[in-house]
C-alpha cells in the first residue's frame, strides 16, 4: 500500500517551511538549518546561520523539536534527514521543509523513502523551475510513500540506517585522513 505523505504527518503541526527573511547573521542568535546543512541523509551542523530571536519567534510552527524529517525545497531539491533531539529549539530557513511524522517509529522509514529513486523522481518532475528549482508544500504532501507491514518497515529502516551510519563514519575518517595528509 501507499499513503500520501500528508497522511503520515502530525495533523496539529502539519508540513511547513521556515523563516522567509532571516536578516543578517547574529553571533548569539537562534541557529537555523539551511539547504547546505542537509546532505545524503545527514545534517551538517558545523556551519549554521544564527538569526535574531525576534525574527525566529515569528516562526514557532517550524521550530524543531527533534524527530522531524527535513526536506530541501529550493535549489538542491530533495535532500532529507531526521532531526536529532540534540538540536531541538533550532529553526529552518524558507528553503527547508519540516515534516513532523505522527508515528515516531516511521520517521526513519519516511526519510529513507524520500531518498528513494521513486520519490526523488516525483520531487524533480513536480518541481517548478522559474528562477531556481522549487518544490511546493502541496506537492510534498501528495508524495506517495510505500507502507509495507510495520515489521518490514522497521527491519529495512534498521539495516539501511546502519549502512548510512557506516558511510558517515567513513566520510569523517576520510576527512580526517585528508587533513592529516596536508
Amino acid at each position: 500500500t501507499y499513503l500520501t505523505l500528508v497522511q503520515l504527518v502530525d495533523e496539529q503541526r502539519g508540513i511547513c517551511y521556515g523563516i522567509v527573511q532571516p536578516g543578517s547573521a547574529q553571533k548569539d542568535g537562534v541557529p537555523i538549518l539551511r539547504v547546505n546543512n542537509v546532505r545524503s541523509g545527514q545534517l551538517m551542523i558545523d556551519d549554521v546561520m544564527r538569526v535574531a530571536p525576534d525574527i525566529e519567534s515569528k516562526y514557532s510552527r517550524s521550530r524543531l523539536r527533534g524527530g522531524e524529517v527535513v526536506l530541501t525545497l529550493v535549489g538542491s531539491l530533495g535532500e532529507s534527514a531526521v532531526v536529532p533531539k540534540s538540536i531541538a529549539g533550532w529553526n529552518v530557513a524558507r528553503a527547508v521543509g519540516v515534516i513532523p511524522i505522527s508515528n515516531e517509529s516511521d520517521t526513519r522509514w519516511v526519510e529513507l523513502c524520500l531518498r528513494s529513486p521513486l520519490l526523488q523522481h516525483y520531487i524533480h518532475i513536480w518541481a517548478t523551475t522559474t528562477v531556481q528549482a522549487t518544490f511546493n508544500l502541496r506537492d510534498v504532501a501528495r508524495l506517495p510513500v510505500p507502507m509495507p507491514p510495520e515489521p518490514e518497515r522497521q527491519a529495512i529502516a534498521c539495516i539501511l540506517g546502519a549502512l548510512d551510519d557506516k558511510i558517515e563514519v567513513n566520510r569523517r575518517m576520510n576527512g580526517t585522513l585528508e587533513a592529516m595528509a596536508r
